[in-house]
């Protein structure tokens, strides 16, 4: 197991990339070792006897790295695609503009402003805070998402739910039997909210001059807390 840059390999259980620009594509695969395709490579040490961490670096240089199933993986860059394809560890990506993607993740973070964003499976939570960038989640275990104008869209989520929203549209599908604690707040935007038929959980929502509407019924099991400024507010079952 050894690093390669154009070339070269070693081991790596987390690896770090940042550019100012350029594609950066990271793909896991059973393998052992990591190989780097550009940018310029520092293999780091392994801290008391643990799991080394690689880092590479990049201008405007594409960045291309297949790294070991279960690799986290941290990416900075400010404009260009970003794609994290195979079942990867912890992702976290801060970017401006450009497009994410990420195929599979235990964990998923990404910050950005303008960069559309796609996350096709995240095990536990996945955390996207944008400002107009448009959002797509396949599944998570939990969410917590943030706009200003930007939309979001989350297909099926297990547990914890965490939605703010200036002006933006969020929708999000739950599918877990009881929503725990769902929690969700605009300002002018709109929030809608599918849950399953057949749960009933405390529901608490507050409006200044927005509208709120709840078709679920109410129960004891769960809590939805949602509250809006002058925006609009949705519960339905699935």
């Amino acid at each position: 197991m050894g690093v390669e840059s154009s070339g070269e390999a070693t081991v790596a259980r987390s690896v770090r990339i940042s550019t100012r620009s350029g594609r950066i594509e990271v793909v896991a695969e059973a393998r052992d070792d990591v190989v780097v395709e550009g940018g310029a490579v520092d293999p780091g040490d392994a801290p008391d006897g643990g799991p080394a961490q690689l880092t590479v670096t990049g201008g405007h240089d594409a960045v291309r790295a297949r790294v070991p199933t279960g690799t986290d993986v941290v990416v900075g860059t400010r404009s260009g695609r970003v794609a994290l394809t195979g079942e990867l560890g912890a992702v976290a990506v801060t970017t401006v503009s450009g497009r994410v993607t990420v195929q599979s993740a235990r964990r998923a973070s990404v910050r950005t402003v303008s960069a559309r964003v796609e996350v096709e499976i995240c095990e536990g939570e996945a955390r996207v805070d944008t400002v107009s960038g448009r959002v797509a989640v396949g599944r998570a275990g939990s969410i917590k998402v943030a706009t200003k104008t930007g939309r979001v869209r989350v297909e099926a989520v297990d547990g914890e739910v965490r939605a703010r929203s200036v002006a933006g549209r969020v929708t999000i599908g739950y599918v877990g039997s009881t929503p725990p604690d769902v929690k969700l707040e605009t300002v002018s935007g709109r929030i809608e909210l599918e849950v399953p038929a057949g749960a009933a959980p405390v529901q608490r929502f507050a409006s200044r001059s927005g509208s709120i509407r709840s078709t679920v019924p109410h129960g004891e099991t769960g809590t939805i807390a949602a509250r809006t400024l002058s925006g609009a507010i949705r519960v339905r079952e699935a």
